[in-house]
């Protein structure tokens, strides 16, 4: 839904202009700003893993992804990973990749 009834008459340059800025953040919003910010750089360290085993794409590294079971999809280690249409996948899921990751690090 738009804000104003007719898109053939949208607001003019003074309406727009009498609309109140919102205040800065406060302490709490910035908390919450900071978690996310967190948050995202932790996930794109998480991706970025993930990304460098499956570019390690010999026989090797693919046979220890599939040695673990999938979290996200259920396949058994030795299995490859399926879509929702049953399907098999062309790439294990993400958390099977860390999965093995962690277990190959560790």
């Amino acid at each position: 839904m738009n804000s104003y009834p007719n898109k053939s008459n949208p607001p003019t340059r003074e309406q727009i202009k009498s609309v109140p800025c919102p205040s800065p953040p406060g302490p709490i919003h910035r908390e919450l700003i900071d978690e996310l910010d967190q948050i995202r750089d932790l996930r794109k360290a998480r991706d970025s893993r993930a990304v460098g085993l499956l570019c390690m794409s010999n026989r090797l590294a693919i046979e220890k992804i599939q040695a673990v079971a999938c979290p996200t999809c259920g396949a058994e280690p030795g299995q490859k990973c399926e879509l929702h249409s049953g399907q098999l996948r062309t790439q294990p899921h993400r958390d099977r990749r860390l999965i093995a990751e962690d277990l190959l690090h560790s």
